[in-house]
């Protein structure tokens, strides 16, 4: 979240809460998509991020952002634990099952792992 803010030159911190950090994202981008070649920025945003890896867009990131618990949430959520390995406890690279996990945000909004 704070490295999309960073792009588009929103920071996290000036927000009371992510719905409106998303909300300003969204603007943000609706405003970068009106302009020539907005389409080519927002791709180019993606995939500097991964999220052309990840399987998702910022349009999909940003509604996940605002409504974590929607469609988008778990989309993103799921996205980020497969890539992270966590989908089904196992390191594909390896073949050995790894230690329950799980993603989680945190107080800032952003996601790292839940140790046990």
């Amino acid at each position: 979240m704070k490295r999309l803010g960073q792009e588009l030159g929103i920071a996290l911190e000036d927000h009371e809460t992510h719905a409106s950090f998303g909300s300003a994202l969204r603007a943000a981008i609706a405003d970068i998509r009106m302009k020539p070649g907005g389409t080519f920025v927002l791709a180019a945003i993606e995939r500097k991020l991964g999220f052309d890896k990840l399987g998702f867009s910022l349009d999909t990131f940003v509604a996940a952002i605002i409504d974590p618990k929607g469609d988008d949430g778990r989309k993103v959520d799921a996205a980020l634990k497969k890539d992270l390995g966590l989908d089904d406890g196992e390191d594909r690279k390896s073949g050995v099952r790894a230690a329950p996990a799980a993603v989680r945000r945190d107080e800032s909004g952003l996601y790292g792992l839940v140790s046990s």
